[in-house]
C-alpha cells in the first residue's frame, strides 16, 4: 500500500490555490510580508514592479514554485484591500 501526499491548498478570496507542500505557501508568506515591510505605502514604478518579477521568477536558489509563491504574496499585499484610480500627470501634480 503507498501513501499518497496530502493534497493542501490555499484559498486567496473566491480562488483556491492547490499546492503539493508547503513551499508555495511558505513563499507566499514571505512575498506578503516582504511586500508589507518594504514597499507599502511606496511610489513603485512600472518598470519598478517588472524588474521585481523578473529578478525573483528565475532566482535561482529557490525552486520554481517558491518564486511564484513569493510573487503572489508580494501582489496580494499589493492588491490587499484594492482601490484603483487612473491619474493622469494633470491629477498627480493636483495632488
Amino acid at each position: 500500500m503507498t501513501l499518497q501526499a496530502m493534497q493542501m491548498s490555499l484559498l486567496i478570496n473566491s480562488t483556491q490555490i492547490v499546492v503539493k507542500d508547503d513551499l508555495f505557501i511558505n513563499a507566499y508568506q514571505e512575498g506578503y510580508l516582504k511586500y508589507k515591510k518594504l514597499f507599502e505605502g511606496q511610489q513603485l514604478s512600472d518598470e519598478r514592479i517588472y524588474h521585481f518579477i523578473a529578478q525573483n521568477i528565475y532566482f535561482l536558489e529557490h525552486q520554481d514554485v517558491e518564486n511564484a509563491g513569493y510573487i503572489t504574496g508580494w501582489f496580494a499585499g499589493l492588491f490587499e484591500h484594492t482601490s484603483i484610480k487612473v491619474c493622469t500627470a494633470a491629477s498627480q501634480e493636483a495632488v
